[in-house]
């Protein structure tokens, strides 16, 4: 069983990815943003969960304590801050594309056109 572990993570990654491999990069954005925002918050987690678990348990010296929860940290920054920089990026190649291609540019997008009120007509006088 845990063999199938590292195939199940390629999965995961290769299938989020599959539009990069087919030279379409505007939908390979949003994939690659929740990917790196589980990263990031993955590492986070981790790091308070299990960090904060070896740290309390491996000794009662303060010192020694600081001296591991550093550790922790220096192992995990890297991956967090790369995430995080994949999620900036994407969060921003995002951001960017709405405002030039999106609504920005044309007005309410199809989707929203549907929900702004008609005009009103003025109504007919009635007979009486």
């Amino acid at each position: 069983m845990r063999a199938a572990w590292p195939f199940a993570g390629t999965g995961v990654i290769v299938g989020s990815l599959a539009p990069l491999f087919v030279g379409q990069f505007a939908r390979a954005v949003n994939p690659i943003h929740r990917f790196a925002a589980g990263m990031w918050i993955g590492t986070l987690f981790v790091l308070v969960v299990a960090g904060s678990n070896t740290v309390l348990r491996q000794t009662d010296d303060k010192i020694e304590r600081g001296t591991i929860a550093a550790d922790l940290i220096n192992a995990f920054s890297p991956l967090a801050l790369g995430s995080f920089l994949f999620l900036a990026a994407s969060g921003v190649w995002t951001a960017w594309n709405a405002l030039t291609k999106g609504a920005g540019r044309r007005g309410l997008s199809s989707r929203e056109h549907h929900l702004r009120p008609a005009p009103c007509a003025p109504r007919p006088a009635s007979p009486h």
